[in-house]
């Protein structure tokens, strides 16, 4: 048989008996002081009950003490603690019945003292440690049976007494629901922030994944692609080999250069990202860092398609390109996802349609560009095909939803695949009307940030 033990500090499911149990726990230095300061109150109330002080008399002090003992472990045990606490204070009004002889006006108020100072605390400490709905019905149930108990065994003419008492349990509830209604918001807080910080991270994660993801994989898809070339003409046609070669290591050249761009651009602050390249800082090169004196590549955009498609040519996938209407200046996130979709496409059409040609349209709107790529099938058997993850999808749908913009991917009736996006075009307001570029937006380009 095998015992499994929770680890200190965690609870798990439990019910009954064992679910009054799950907030015990040692008493605090203020538990002890509080504990200490009730026995004090307890005596003092007793004592000086009267308008002169009076030793009290034995059943009395019997009862002080069968009361405040239970304190000692009301940590341990908040509800079976009240429970006693409560019957020895309710026996005192139930077995001493003359606790108004020789009180008059208001002193008649201290009548019942020491009742119902224990009480009290026992009630305090079940309503902070309990949910707030309980403390209150523990509060309401324990002031309830003091109050019948008074009117049934002491006089009628104790019932300003009677009311007092039950205020001052029901006060005590409402302390200790108060001080529970205080640390679940803290806890609450605690497990928003830990939350938080744990999405944080998950989207930290997301972007790196995504950035590293669309540095690489359309350089490795055209290195895949060269190799094949350069293997098929090795023996055909060894210049052609020879160039195919020198293109793959300008391929894993790029590579590498994009791959560092983007690791200094992941380990930069905002702050950062937000200054000027255009020379080195001098406070940078203090920090022993040798890549923080360079100016850093600029984030990847529409102004660096026609390098992107050359690239693919050059790797044997035909692009064609269509252009309707006049360009404008997009914003950051959408240049850059107007970019990264392109890329993606390509790259797996390259990987998935080899061969195949792909035509591109950018169809300029007045507050939109519409992105479409598409490829018809592809002419080689499925088993020499790559399969892909989904993940680039993934990550250009992503793109395209932070830059308030729409993507959609998926196969084409005649067996092909298309890609298409919509992004929003930043808006300008200049003197040539709204969705214009101003005279100077043509020599102005911003650096996206990825």
């Amino acid at each position: 048989m095998t015992t499994h033990r929770l680890p200190a500090g965690i609870t798990g499911d439990r019910t009954g008996w064992r679910c009054l149990l799950s907030e015990s726990r040692r008493p605090t230095r203020w538990d002890a002081v509080a504990t200490a300061a009730t026995l004090v109150t307890m005596t003092v109330a007793t004592i000086l009950r009267t308008s002169e002080p009076t030793a009290p008399g034995t059943a009395r002090l019997v009862f002080l003490v069968l009361a405040w003992l239970p304190l000692l472990v009301r940590t341990y045990w908040p509800e079976p603690v009240l429970a006693v606490v409560l019957a020895v204070e309710a026996g005192q009004l139930v077995v001493m019945r003359d606790l108004g002889a020789g009180l008059v006006g208001g002193l008649a108020v201290a009548a019942y003292q020491p009742v119902p100072v224990a009480t009290m605390l026992a009630v305090y400490t079940v309503a902070s440690r309990r949910r707030q709905r309980d403390g209150w019905v523990t509060g309401a149930v324990s002031a309830f049976l003091l109050l019948v108990t008074a009117l049934l065994f002491q006089e009628i003419e104790l019932i300003g007494t009677d009311v007092v008492m039950t205020e001052l349990v029901l006060i005590a509830a409402a302390v200790g629901v108060g001080v529970r209604a205080r640390q679940d918001t803290r806890a609450r807080r605690a497990r928003e922030a830990r939350e938080q910080s744990r999405q944080a991270v998950l989207e930290e994660r997301l972007r790196i994944a995504r950035e590293l993801h669309d540095t690489l994989a359309h350089d490795l898809a055209l290195v895949d692609a060269q190799a094949g070339v350069a293997d098929y003409l090795l023996d055909l046609d060894p210049p052609a080999a020879r160039r195919a070669l020198r293109d793959i290591t300008q391929h894993t050249s790029a590579a590498i250069d994009d791959l560092r761009a983007t690791l200094v651009l992941l380990r930069q602050d905002v702050d950062e990202t937000d200054r000027p390249t255009d020379g080195p800082d001098p406070d940078r090169r203090a920090d022993g860092d040798p890549t923080r004196d360079r100016a850093l590549p600029p984030v990847p955009g529409l102004d660096r398609l026609d390098g992107l498609l050359d690239r693919f040519r050059d790797a044997g996938t035909p692009v064609s390109l269509d252009t309707v209407g006049e360009p404008a200046s997009l914003g950051h996130h959408s240049d850059l996802a107007a970019y990264r979709i392109i890329q993606e496409a390509l790259t797996n059409a390259t990987k998935h349609a080899p061969g195949a040609p792909v035509s591109l349209s950018l169809r300029w709107a007045p507050r939109h560009l519409e992105v479409e790529i598409r490829n018809p099938p592809a002419g080689l058997p499925t088993s020499t095909r790559g399969v892909g993850t989904g993940h680039g999808l993934i990550g250009l749908r992503e793109r395209a939803r932070a830059a308030h913009g729409t993507f959609d991917a998926g196969p084409t009736r005649d067996g092909g695949y298309r890609v298409a996006a919509e992004l929003p075009i930043r808006a300008h307001h200049t003197t040539g009307g709204p969705g214009v570029p101003g005279p100077d937006a043509a020599g102005q380009t911003e650096e996206p940030q990825p």
